[in-house]
């Protein structure tokens, strides 16, 4: 059968994994020969009879993709993943991060500036040589004129239906971008297969630990993991952190190793093969997500498929997956997160 349908990601999206990566290659596995992969700006659509991109959070790749399908007259479906992050702008940024949140106002000029700072990425430097895309993206940082956002309102606007996780995330997106399209609530879910799969046995073994607290989760200050460890540093519980440390953010993973070697009892792990990241998580007590913000947060599903108690951030859309089978907690407390 020829594929009939395009998911289109950004370029980075095998290099830089995210949430992102998860949703659109288990769409793909699920529509099998019907679908396509592209990761280009301007992708080929021979053959092709609807594009699908991903990530409103990171609207400069989707929009142009979503601008090249339309110019083609081919429809659009947007999978949003959309993330409300002024609070973790203010509030949860640290090094120069935080530092240019202060300078800057929270909302459309740091956007534009979190959209300049992947252009000299791996991935999208095709984005860097698109003619004035740096510049007007420098210029929204400085004057504020919000081309982020505008490419926001451009995607939303392009597409023939906007796909959503949960209700909250409908709300929180018509509350921040309001206007008239078309929505459709498809909730994520984790594979049952692959988790049947999973046992704890393997990471017992490896690490001589039982009955730790777990986290899992790209190190990154939006994750948060500093101050779990802040939250957890005269608790005498093991804690274990596992994730990839952010490109761009190569300070936090460093702070958050010394805070690792610092607390007795504690493993950070990076670079982990799957199987041992679902081992472990069927091998611990808590699994713990203190995020700044999580549109699911898919390592909680997972970990609470697999027998962990979950405590949630209660920032973003987690209840809507979790309900009352979670504990929630303010990242920018530690004593909640305790």
């Amino acid at each position: 059968m020829r594929a009939r349908v395009l998911l289109c990601g950004r370029p980075d999206l095998l290099t830089r994994p995210g949430g992102d990566t998860r949703q659109l290659l288990a769409l793909r596995r699920c529509l099998g020969e019907r679908a396509g992969l592209s990761l280009a700006l301007a992708p080929r659509l021979g053959g092709h009879q609807l594009v699908h991109v991903f990530n409103l959070s990171r609207p400069l790749e989707p929009a142009l993709q979503a601008r090249h399908a339309r110019a083609r007259g081919l429809p659009v479906v947007c999978t949003a993943i959309y993330q409300d992050l002024e609070e973790y702008h203010r509030r949860g940024r640290r090094g120069a991060g935080r530092l240019l949140a202060a300078l800057l106002d929270p909302g459309a000029r740091v956007e534009d500036l979190r959209a300049l700072s992947h252009l000299g990425r791996p991935g999208p430097r095709a984005l860097a040589r698109r003619p004035g895309l740096a510049l007007a993206l420098a210029g929204g940082a400085v004057l504020g004129t919000g081309l982020a956002l505008a490419l926001q309102r451009e995607l939303l606007d392009a597409s023939h239906v906007v796909v959503l996780g949960s209700d909250l995330e409908a709300a929180r997106l018509r509350s921040r971008l309001p206007g008239t399209r078309r929505e459709v609530v498809v909730p994520v879910g984790v594979d049952p297969a692959e988790l049947a799969r999973a046992s704890g046995d393997e990471f017992r073994r490896r690490s001589g630990l039982d009955g730790f607290v777990l986290s899992v989760g790209r190190l990154e200050d939006l994750k948060n993991q500093l101050s779990l460890v802040e939250a957890l540093r005269d608790d005498p519980a093991p804690l274990v952190l596992i994730g990839r440390a952010n490109p761009l953010q190569p300070g936090y993973a460093r702070a958050l190793a010394r805070a690792a070697l610092a607390r007795p009892r504690t493993l950070l792990l990076t670079g982990l093969p799957r199987p041992l990241v679902l081992s472990a998580m069927a091998a611990a007590s808590v699994h713990v997500l203190p995020s700044w913000f999580e549109t699911a947060g898919l390592a909680s599903l997972e970990a609470a498929a697999l027998g962990c108690a979950v405590v949630a951030s209660d920032r973003g859309y987690a209840r809507a997956f979790l309900g009352d089978d979670a504990l929630y907690c303010d990242p920018a407390d530690p004593g909640s997160i305790l």
